[in-house]
């Protein structure tokens, strides 16, 4: 896997899970759907415009996948090729993170 893939989440659901000692990362939606959506880079910004105008701050995580053996790329937006990763994500597997708040002209990414 050469192209590097990011999560989003709720940064004060991040906290207390690993406050509570959570084994590893769910997010909310795994329960329904079975998997964690991911994005790469160029991904992004249509992202957070078409999921997450309803939140002012959002934490995004580079994913540094342990193995990929669990990942898929699948057709969503778009038409487009996404990562999403069929199993929690290990609290290791994750990279540098961010916090993003949401200013007046929308989102505004880090140089990645």
């Amino acid at each position: 896997m050469t192209e590097r893939i990011f999560h989003l989440a709720d940064p004060s659901a991040l906290q207390a899970a690993r406050a509570a000692g959570v084994a590893h990362w769910t997010p909310p939606g795994f329960a329904t759907e079975g998997f964690i959506h991911l994005s790469y880079a160029e991904q992004l910004a249509g992202t957070l415009q078409a999921h997450f105008t309803a939140v002012d701050r959002i934490e995004l995580i580079q994913i540094e996948l342990r193995d990929s053996d669990a990942l898929r790329c699948e057709v969503s937006r778009g038409d487009a090729l996404f990562p999403h990763l069929y199993r929690p994500l290990e609290w290791n597997e994750f990279g540098r993170s961010w916090i993003l708040e949401r200013g007046s002209e929308g989102w505004s990414l880090p140089p990645l």
